[in-house]
C-alpha cells in the first residue's frame, strides 16, 4: 500500500518544522473504496468509504521515521471487506483535525 501525505498534511508538516504548531496523531480510518482513480487523493479531506475508525494508541519517532500503533477488532463489522484505503488523521496545536496522509491499494 502506498501512503501519501495530503496537501494539508504537507502544510501541517511544514508548519511543524517551522515551529508554528505541533502534530498530534489522532486516529486511523479504514475503508474499501476503489474510486481514487481520478488522482484526487492529495486533496482529500475524508476517505471515500470509511468503514472502521480506531484511535492511535502510541507513536514513536526514530531515525527520521514515525511509527504509529493502532489496534482494532472486527466484532462490529457485519460483512467482510478488503482494506483499500487508510486515512491517517492528525490535529494541530489549535485542535483542528486533518486527513494528514492517505494510503491506497488497488482491489485485486
Amino acid at each position: 500500500m502506498k501512503i501519501k501525505l495530503t496537501d494539508v498534511g504537507k502544510a501541517l508538516l511544514l508548519r511543524t518544522l517551522a515551529g508554528e504548531t505541533k502534530i498530534t496523531f489522532t486516529k486511523l480510518k479504514l475503508g474499501n473504496s476503489t474510486a481514487w482513480l481520478d488522482g484526487s487523493e492529495t486533496t482529500a479531506t475524508e476517505l471515500k468509504n470509511p468503514i472502521k475508525e480506531v484511535d492511535f494508541t502510541k507513536y514513536t519517532v526514530e531515525g527520521g521515521y514515525i511509527s504509529l500503533t493502532a489496534q482494532f477488532n472486527n466484532t462490529d463489522i457485519s460483512a467482510g471487506f478488503h482494506i483499500t484505503e487508510l486515512g491517517f488523521f492528525a490535529k494541530d496545536s489549535d485542535e483542528v483535525e486533518y486527513l494528514y496522509a492517505i494510503g491506497l491499494e488497488k482491489e485485486d
